[in-house]
């Protein structure tokens, strides 16, 4: 199962603050809590894409969460991680496995 995580950083982009706290059920039907990962610290700090893949449990808990690719600074990637070992599903019968893009933009 795919869902897309397209995030804003809104200390980086003018207008983008409502994008950093993400409307969860546009990513996936059953997610109850998606915190946004934050922008790294770092000086050249561009845009990135992200895919990760992470264990869900029958209690709705992420329980491991691993980057498959990355496609931009590495920082982007442990940033990712942290925000999704946060998030919450609704509860279901059985653990599954889903992958999420993010596509981290800076500006515009």
């Amino acid at each position: 199962m795919k869902w897309i995580a397209a995030i804003c950083i809104a200390a980086l982009s003018a207008g983008c603050s409502e994008a950093r706290t993400a409307d969860c059920k546009n990513i996936a039907p059953d997610l109850l809590e998606c915190p946004a990962p934050r922008a790294p610290r770092v000086t050249e700090l561009k845009s990135a894409t992200v895919v990760v893949e992470m264990t869900i449990l029958a209690d709705g808990r992420v329980s491991e969460a691993r980057v498959v690719t990355l496609d931009g600074h590495p920082a982007w990637g442990d940033s990712a991680l942290q925000a999704v070992r946060q998030w919450r599903y609704g509860p279901r019968q059985a653990s599954r496995t889903v992958t999420v893009p993010f596509d981290f933009q800076i500006g515009g």
